[in-house]
Order: C-alpha cells, then sequence, then structure tokens
C-alpha cells in the first residue's frame, strides 16, 4: 500500500491559499493542516476566510507543536510579517527536521535558514549549473541548437536568442495582487485540456506543480542588468528546449511601476528585464480593486504595447484595495491593502465593460477564472496563423 501523505502549511496566510483552492494539490494528501501565527485572528476559522475567496472547508489551527504530530510534510510559506521574527520560524524549520518531516521551502528561505544554522550555503547557480547540465546530444538533436550553449562565446556575442513558443506574461501593478492565482488557474486549465504547459511562476511555488522558479541571478548583484537580460533569454530557451511545450506562462513577481512615492516597489525594474529577455506573445495585468477612472484600462493597454512590445488582453482585478491613508504615512516597501466583498469586483466590471475592447475579469469570480485559458488560446491562434493548437 502507498503510503499516505499527510501535509501541514506554515504559516498559514493568502500565499498559500492559492495552492489549496488547486483541486490537484489537495488530492496528493490524505490530511491537510493550516496553522498561523498566535494572533493572526485566524484561528479556528475556515482556510478561505484568508482571502474572501470562497469557502475551502479546512479549519485554520494555532498550535504548531499539535499540528505537527502526525503528519508527513511540513510546508513552511515564505511569510512577510513585521511582527514575526525569523527566529520563531527558522526554530520550528529545526523542529519539522528533529522529527524526521520531509521539509518544503523556497530556496531563499533555505538559504536564511542555513545562515542561521550557520551551515554552508550550497551555491545556487555556481556559474549556472543549468546550462552545463543539459545533455548535449539531445539539444544537438533539436534543431541544431547545440551551438547555442557554448556560454561565454555565446551570450555576449548573440545577444537575444528567439522563444519561439507562444508566450503568455502575467504581469501586475504590484505584489499582491493575484498573478499566481491566475497563474496556477491557466496552467491547470490548459494541462487539462491536453497541451503541455512550461511555466515560470512568480512565486517559488510553482514547483509544487513542475513550474520554474525566476533564478535567482535576476537578484542577485553578481550580475549587471544587461547581463541578467540575456541570462533569463537563455534560461527560457533552455527550458523551451528542454520541455518542447505548446505554449508557456511567464508570472513576474513584484510590479510594473511604483504604488507612490514611498512605496516604490522595484520601479518595475524586473518585469521589464523579464519581459526584455522573452517578449510576451499576450500579457496578463493583474490589478487592484480601485474607483477606476473610464480610460484607464485604454491607458494601461498603450503603456504595456510601448513598454513591453506586446499586447494586454486580459485585466483580472483582485478583491483588494489599497488602503490609500495609509500609503500616506507608511514607511516600509510594502503596499497595504484590505479585502474587499468580491460583488464589488463585478459591480466595477460591469461599469467598464463597455468603455474598453480588453477582456475584464474578477480574480474571484470562477466563471471568470475558468473562461481566461479559453480566450487566450483563441487570441494566439488568431495571432499566430502558423501555430495549430
Amino acid at each position: 500500500a502507498k503510503m499516505s501523505k499527510s501535509l501541514l502549511i506554515y504559516p498559514y496566510s493568502s500565499e498559500t491559499s492559492d495552492i489549496l483552492r488547486n483541486k490537484s494539490f489537495r488530492e496528493r494528501y490524505e490530511v491537510i493542516h493550516l496553522c498561523a501565527f498566535p494572533g493572526s485572528g485566524l484561528e479556528r476559522k475556515d482556510a478561505g476566510d484568508v482571502d474572501r475567496g470562497g469557502h475551502i472547508g479546512i479549519m485554520v489551527e494555532e498550535d504548531y507543536d499539535i499540528a505537527i504530530k502526525d503528519i508527513t510534510d511540513v510546508l513552511f510559506s515564505d511569510y512577510q510579517n513585521v511582527k514575526v521574527k525569523k527566529e520563531d520560524i527558522f526554530e520550528k524549520i529545526d523542529k519539522a527536521y528533529n522529527l524526521s518531516k520531509n521539509v518544503i521551502m523556497s530556496k531563499q528561505l533555505r538559504k536564511q535558514y542555513s545562515n542561521w544554522k550557520k551551515e554552508d550555503v550550497e551555491e545556487e547557480y555556481p556559474i549556472l549549473r543549468w546550462l552545463k547540465a543539459i545533455d548535449k546530444e539531445k539539444v544537438e538533436k533539436l534543431n541544431g541548437l547545440g551551438e547555442m550553449f557554448d556560454y561565454k562565446k555565446l551570450v555576449f556575442n548573440e545577444g537575444i536568442v528567439e522563444i519561439s513558443t507562444p508566450l503568455v506574461g502575467v504581469v501586475g501593478t504590484a505584489q499582491h495582487t493575484g498573478k499566481f492565482h491566475i497563474q496556477l488557474q491557466m496552467v491547470t486549465e490548459l494541462r487539462r485540456i491536453g497541451y503541455k504547459v512550461s511555466w515560470i511562476g512568480s512565486n517559488w511555488l510553482c514547483e509544487l506543480f513542475g513550474g520554474h522558479e525566476i533564478p535567482s541571478f535576476m537578484t542577485e548583484t553578481n550580475y549587471n542588468e544587461t547581463e541578467k537580460i540575456l541570462l533569463l533569454n537563455r534560461y527560457v530557451k533552455y527550458i523551451e528546449t528542454l520541455e518542447q511545450p505548446d505554449i508557456m506562462i511567464m508570472g513576474v513577481p513584484g510590479g510594473i511601476m511604483p504604488c507612490s512615492k514611498n512605496i516604490t516597489g522595484d520601479f518595475g525594474m524586473l518585469a521589464y528585464e523579464m519581459c526584455q529577455a522573452a517578449i510576451p506573445d499576450l500579457m496578463i495585468l493583474s490589478v487592484f480593486f480601485d474607483e477606476y477612472q473610464s480610460n484607464f484600462f485604454e491607458e494601461i493597454k498603450n503603456c504595456i504595447k510601448y513598454r513591453y512590445s506586446t499586447k494586454l488582453s486580459i485585466v483580472s482585478i483582485c478583491n483588494r484595495r489599497i488602503d490609500w491613508d495609509e500609503v500616506k504615512v507608511i514607511n516600509r516597501n510594502i503596499v497595504p491593502y484590505f479585502t474587499v466583498g468580491s460583488h464589488l469586483v463585478d459591480t466595477l466590471i460591469e461599469k467598464n465593460k463597455s468603455q474598453t475592447n480588453i477582456e475584464l475579469i474578477n480574480l474571484r469570480n470562477s466563471a471568470d477564472m475558468n473562461s481566461i485559458s479559453q480566450n487566450i488560446i483563441e487570441e494566439l491562434e488568431d495571432d499566430h496563423e502558423c501555430i495549430i493548437f
């Protein structure tokens, strides 16, 4: 009999609610426990309350020591919260290892944990392991791409290598706009219909679904901006060569613009670099809920057309709203928001639908979300006459 697997997610927050809403993920485990930080106000509530995205049917617990007892796997989420000391999380990770649990966490958290333990951190990309790891023969068979991976000669002589697979970019005006939810939904649905999908995700959790985390060299200082773009371009090409997908999804972390003078994010740098490395054929933009002026959607469509040389085809509106009063006083680089009812988003869409030919969808409306993949396929078919889906 196969051993039944059970999972604890700690600390549970809206970062991990997306994977819980994914049926295929839930089916991997017999039992799923969720544990929130003491004082988070989530204890004894339904997991779905955290993002007001509808009932999930698992109750959130608060006592980690009890929750961890009878489970096999522990997933530690990258939780950003001022009130929480990193040490507390590291001690919980220690406990999980001591109890011989299978520990799942992001590379970033693993690095921080190893530093805390004063252990050696394994270098993540010693001059980009994946370029060496390629089975040379296999690559040569693929359209004589064998040349491509002579690394030094290549990157600076050749400039950008073309990605020929249709590529859909998913960006947001800021963090916390639901980009990961859109990607996961799309990837799941496209695979269900029978497409082979390669996914470079805006969140490390994509690795739990056969996706690829954005390589750490994009945020390291060892490379200048030009090198990062060229390297990422090769990385996307490498995934395309290896997986030979029908369609690629690329999610971009963070936002495409500063939120305010104080809350700058990264000024949209990463988004710009990623979209230079692999220009999306179509773009999906995720935005906060707000009282938008009627021309907002057309304006942003132009912004995306000229900045990223691509076409904005869908805007997803999430059920979070920027807390503008808080923005005026905040001194941390984090966008303050509160959650609103999903029906407000439906009303906003009704009001603006006629003003724009961009598809407006409600992130928390499952019918809307299910329509994304179909819309994308139809648009790609129109744009790529040569590609037979």
